[in-house]
């Protein structure tokens, strides 16, 4: 005969815990649950970008369910669902899910700075051929013939008296130029860091 017994984690289970060591006690399991719950909220205000690179440790069912959160439109069926959501991350690792959402956090930090960078380079390259001998010295991978050409389809650009006769295409390949080059160097540092991790671990 099979013995039917109660799942101590279910959402509105007020069963007691007679003994200690057979499983957590109810103030336990209620601030496990709330903190999965919180988790879940904090997964539906990431940017789906975000979301994406956190997507690799989530469970399919988690992931179709913080998307599916958003186009829910109503208070009370929002906290339903985030509820929901708490649920489904009993299965999943949420020190894995806290780990990715906090380095891809610092992943987007870092490109917003990268972004902001860029800008500030190309300014500075628009207005001084020094800017470019600078660069070449710190950013030795940047594509500086096709960068070069570029600049000066630029200038010529700016100085046309019409506004509206100026084309933003050479200032947007500028800016791609110093994008791809910043990138490139921060994956490779970040490369790098992996690889003296690991060789320190096999020491």
């Amino acid at each position: 005969m099979q013995i039917m017994t109660r799942d101590p984690y279910a959402f509105g289970d007020d069963g007691e815990v007679d003994d200690e060591e057979s499983g957590p006690s109810k103030s336990e399991i209620k601030r496990e649950m709330h903190g999965l719950q919180e988790l879940g909220r904090e997964l539906t205000k990431l940017p789906e970008e975000t979301l994406a690179r956190v997507s690799p440790v989530l469970p399919e069912n988690v992931l179709e369910a913080v998307r599916e959160f958003r186009r829910i439109k109503t208070f009370k069926a929002q906290q339903r669902h985030i509820q929901h959501i708490g649920k489904l991350l009993r299965a999943a690792d949420a020190s894995a899910i806290r780990t990715a959402m906090e380095d891809a956090g610092g992943a987007s930090a870092a490109m917003v700075a990268i972004q902001h960078q860029c800008e500030r380079l190309r300014d500075e390259l628009l207005a001084s051929d020094e800017a470019l001998t600078r660069l070449v010295d710190e950013h030795p991978s940047t594509d500086i013939q096709r960068l070069r050409q570029t600049i000066r389809m630029a200038r010529r650009e700016a100085a046309k008296e019409d506004p509206a006769k100026r084309s933003p295409r050479p200032f947007r390949e500028i800016y791609q130029i110093l994008r791809e080059a910043l990138t490139a160097e921060r994956e490779a540092g970040l490369a790098a860091q992996v690889r003296a991790g690991a060789e320190q671990e096999n020491e």
